[in-house]
Formats: structure tokens, sequence, C-alpha cells
């Protein structure tokens, strides 16, 4: 048996921001999925490996009171109720959830019971085909996407829909049109149930404009923002919102910064924070697994490289989460 190292690239304690306690959520994170990087880390590094409560207690010392959590795998979206009643026990922290088949899961279930193996051709990333679940063998596309809708209906914890959209990083171009169709039908449940909807965009900027404008979501959401000025612009000039995660704290990340700086000025209303936790940490954790407490980070970054002040910038991203989570149905 290999001897563990002792460096590790767990998840680090975040700050403790008293001045905006108890008014911020994390508007994107995947709990589940932040245990189980813990749990694969653990298995050659000394890694405490904490249940979600831990996760969320952490969260609320830092001064996050709610946790937006993703689940946009069907296996996953079958195990929210799991997820939000270890949330629940937690005090301070109220807990919501979005759902969707994530735009790389849409074209693993046509692969899978869709029958068309060759979807998984080769993509940009250069990795290999990745290995199909049970899920994506019992459920086409449309009829996971049919879950999605049903527990959406169902759950009145759902309070937005996502993450969909476009990923032409990890996609072949024979796989594009079946993101592109998963993409339309969700912007159309989530129109019909009046929630957000949740997108996600990989180098794919161009084709995720058109369908939003053309599908007409009631309120979107750009998570994790990757464009520069001239996507903040069009966004701006839709009324989307932008979340912006880690990634704007990275040195590379010049471009992204302004385009923050260019919402911030022009529609400061449209400008949200989220984690993405377990992924993209923001500095100096970068290379760690994030989690919802990791926040506190990015905030304090985004305050301090344009000079905020950090209450009124807080209390400005506080009352876009709620504008945004209680719109139509959506009610906390």
């Amino acid at each position: 048996m290999s001897k563990k190292r002792k460096t590790t690239p767990g998840i680090p304690a975040g700050l403790a921001l008293p001045q905006f306690q108890g008014t911020l959520w994390d508007t994107h994170t995947h709990l589940d999925t932040v245990v189980r990087h813990l749990k694969n880390v653990s298995k050659t590094h000394e890694v405490e490996v904490y249940p979600i409560s831990e996760i969320a207690r952490a969260a609320v010392s830092s001064g996050i009171c709610g946790i937006l959590h993703c689940a946009c795998e069907l296996n996953l979206v079958f195990a929210i109720d799991d997820v939000l009643d270890e949330v629940s026990v937690v005090d301070g922290v109220e807990c919501a959830s979005a759902v969707a088949i994530h735009p790389i899961e849409a074209v693993l279930h046509e692969a899978g019971k869709g029958g068309r193996p060759e979807v998984l051709a080769v993509a940009p990333d250069g990795l290999d085909s990745p290995k199909l679940m049970s899920h994506h063998n019992e459920y086409s596309v449309e009829e996971a996407t049919e879950k999605i809708y049903e527990v959406a209906k169902t759950d009145a914890r759902i309070k937005v829909v996502g993450e969909t959209g476009l990923d032409y990083f990890r996609t072949a171009d024979i796989g594009k049109s079946i993101q592109k169709e998963s993409f339309h039908e969700h912007i159309r449940i989530a129109n019909e149930l009046n929630l957000p909807v949740q997108v996600h965009d990989r180098d794919a900027h161009e084709d995720v404009v058109s369908i939003l404008k053309e599908a007409k979501p009631e309120v979107a959401l750009l998570h994790s923002f990757s464009g520069d000025e001239s996507l903040a612009q069009v966004c701006i000039e839709n009324g989307w919102y932008m979340s912006f995660s880690g990634v704007v704290t990275f040195k590379s990340a010049q471009s992204l910064r302004d385009a923050f700086k260019l919402v911030l000025n022009a529609a400061p209303e449209l400008l949200l924070i989220e984690t993405d936790a377990p992924f993209l940490t923001p500095a100096p954790h970068r290379g760690s697994i994030n989690a919802p407490a990791m926040i506190s980070y990015t905030l304090t970054y985004l305050a301090e490289h344009f000079e905020l002040d950090i209450v009124r910038f807080c209390e400005q991203i506080a009352d876009n989460q709620r504008q945004l989570l209680t719109r139509g149905s959506a009610q906390l």
C-alpha cells in the first residue's frame, strides 16, 4: 500500500466575513460532487472527507446563508432530497436546487439508450470517450429531460432549471445538435414552470447567444461567465444575469476582469458570484477542492481589485440573488 503524501489538496478554510453574515448565497455549487472529489483525493492524500452537513457549516462560518445545489446528472437529480435534507439540519443556511441534464450528459444519453455511440467521437479536449453509466443506458435524452420536468414541477425546493447549455470543448461536432435540442427543451421547461434557466457556456458563445435570443427565456443566468466585454455587453442588452466564479481571480483572466468591470459600471443589478464547487477554486488556493465557503475569497478579491466598499458590494450581490431566486413562482 502506497504511503499517502502529507501535502493536501483538500478544502482550505474560507475567510470569515462578518460584514455579509447571513445575506449571501452561493448560487452555483455541486455539494455531492465536492464529497465525491474528497473521497477520490483521500485515496492518495491525507485529506479530511467532510460530509455535506460540515461543508454547509463551513459556509455559514464564512457568512453564507444559502446554497443553490446543482444536480445536472440524472442519477444526482434522483438524489437531491438526500443532499437538501442533509443541509437542512444546519442552522443558519437555506438550500435550494437547480436540476437539468448537463449538455455533456445529453450526449451520453444519446450514446447510451439513444443507440448512437458515434456521438462520443474525440472532442477538442482530446480525451477518450467517458464511460457510460446505467442511467445513460436506461434513459434516452428525451426521457431524461422529461424526468427533469417532472422533478422541477413537483418539488418546491427546485428554484432553477440548470445547468443546461452548450459545451464545445468536450463535445465533437457530431454531438452539437444534441446539445442544442436539449438546451431548447430546458428553456421551454423553465418558461413553462416560470423558473430561471442557468446556462453552461464553454467555447460556444455565439450559439449560446443565438439560442437564448431565439428561445427567449424569462430569466437567464450565464453561470461561471467565461466571455469578454463583447459577450458581457450582449448580456446587458438582453438583461441576462452573469455569475462570476473563482476564475476571475486567476492571473490569466484579465479579459474576464474587464468584462466584470463593464457589468459593474453599466448593469450591477445583473452581477452574481458563485463557486461552481468543487471546481474553479479561487486564488490563492487554486488546485485545492472548492466549496461554498471559498466564495469569500472571490468576493474579497473583487472588492480589493476594484476598490469597492465590500459591504455595499455584498449588499448589491445579495439583492441580485434575491431578485433571481424570487422571480415568478420561485419563492424562497
